[in-house]
């Protein structure tokens, strides 16, 4: 069964103590009491899932004002969380459309938003998402959040930045400009990595392929975002290491995989029930009846005296029949 290893880690930035980035990792999503107490701190996520169902992983950074650019990347994650369970039984070329109408409900709600404050008219988020199901994984991106594969030291965007415009309530109800790359074939060992503006303006593909040599999820998305900081970061860095592994039965050497189905024992039910044991003992020939020797004593006289015994009991019957008339 195929196993996904996420890490999923989230910085304010040096500059500010307001988080404007937010994360998706397999359903979780740091609620924002939780990012504002993060303050300077890392908000991190590590999860592992063996499933066939489809998985959905994802990154999310607001524009505007530092506070509304916090809360409008916050409900953009709050509002796909809540697809999570419509998102399962789907196939990855079908997650587009869902994802499409995702899209525009946030659009929506951000527009109505801002038609009662005015302060929140600049309000716009990025997204760059990715959906897993067995071997197809399916990337979608909007605004300036891009998205990589790591394939055998080689490292390819798949999400371009910029691409569109953020989810902008002004363009309500405009079509949204999303980009998707369709199904990809996922191969044993693949590292997917999201990441927002925070990281992708101050570190170049070189050194984001350095640190995705990282064996550990953990250890690759803790590099990428301490040194986007250490880097001069002016915002908030986030990003999203998923790995993709398929555990296989171990195969012996000289054998194939079919071999190796038709060698392995087959452990069969087998119902218990008591066995009887048969003991042989050495009795005499004879065979010892202690009940009936307590009970005929004739045994131990001869016959005649038996034929006697019986008569003089007649005889004595005999007498007391005619004394008795």
């Amino acid at each position: 069964m195929p196993t996904m290893n996420a890490y999923s880690i989230s910085h304010a930035g040096p500059a500010s103590f307001i988080n404007e980035d937010c994360f998706l990792s397999s359903g979780y999503v740091p609620d924002s009491y939780a990012m504002e107490l993060q303050s300077q701190l890392s908000q991190t996520h590590q999860t592992s899932v063996s499933s066939k169902q489809t998985l959905c992983f994802a990154v999310f950074s607001g524009s505007g004002k530092p506070e509304t650019a916090r809360v409008c990347a916050q409900f953009a994650a709050d509002e796909l969380k809540d697809e999570i369970t419509r998102l399962l039984p789907l196939p990855v070329e079908n997650v587009p459309s869902l994802f499409e109408r995702y899209l525009h409900r946030v659009q929506r709600r951000l527009a109505v938003a801002a038609e009662h404050d005015l302060t929140l008219s600049d309000l716009g988020a990025s997204i760059s998402c990715l959906v897993m199901r067995n071997a197809k994984a399916n990337i979608m991106a909007i605004g300036s959040c891009s998205a990589y594969l790591y394939r055998i030291g080689q490292l390819k965007k798949l999400a371009p930045s910029h691409h569109g415009q953020p989810v902008l309530p002004s363009r309500a109800p405009a079509t949204v400009e999303l980009f998707s790359t369709g199904p990809i074939d996922v191969r044993e060992n693949d590292r997917f990595l999201l990441c927002t503006p925070g990281v992708v303006e101050k570190l170049g593909e070189d050194a984001l392929s350095h640190f995705l040599e990282i064996d550990e999820a953990g250890g690759a998305a803790q590099q990428i975002v301490s040194q986007a900081l250490e880097r001069g970061a002016g915002r908030s860095a986030t990003c999203a290491v998923i790995d993709w592994s398929v555990q296989e039965p171990r195969r012996e050497w000289g054998k194939s995989l079919e071999e190796m189905e038709k060698t392995v024992p087959v452990m069969e039910h087998i119902e218990h029930k008591p066995k009887k044991l048969k003991v042989k003992l050495d009795l005499p020939e004879k065979e010892v009846k202690i009940g009936k020797e307590r009970l005929n004593i004739w045994e131990h006289f001869p016959i005649w005296v038996g034929y006697f015994g019986l008569g003089l009991l007649v005889a004595v019957a005999v007498l007391l029949y005619f004394l008795l008339r």
